[in-house]
């Protein structure tokens, strides 16, 4: 979506903006499917496991906190991004926000992915 909406500013391209546009309607049910299934597998870990989740808690605080904070960077960004495409008059400052959802989305890709494999 970042990508595709520099090269609508870029290029001036339409055809690029437009697809920027649809990408981030995408993002939103990828990010509500992501939340929803992460909270129940959440769930189900503390559930059926709670010793070892008591031990993953101790030991993998820190890249917990980060996730936190990236899960929260891309719950407030994405909303905005999509939200209020049309009602920013910088468009690149539109696009600063898209900048602010992919770091969130990799940030949070990244911890998942390193608890997981120490898991």
């Amino acid at each position: 979506v970042t990508i595709a909406e520099f090269l609508a500013l870029k290029k001036k391209d339409k055809y690029y903006d437009t697809l920027a546009y649809k990408l981030s309607k995408a993002l939103v049910i990828f990010f509500a499917v992501g939340t929803a299934s992460g909270t129940v597998m959440a769930m189900e870990l503390f559930l059926f496991w709670p010793s070892f989740m008591k031990l993953v808690g101790e030991v993998a605080m820190g890249p917990f906190y980060v996730e936190v904070f990236s899960f929260l960077l891309e719950a407030i960004a994405l909303p905005m991004y999509v939200y209020f495409w049309k009602d920013f008059k910088n468009r690149w400052e539109h696009w600063g926000l898209s900048l602010a959802v992919t770091i969130g989305t990799y940030l949070s890709a990244f911890t998942v992915t390193e608890i997981n494999a120490w898991m």
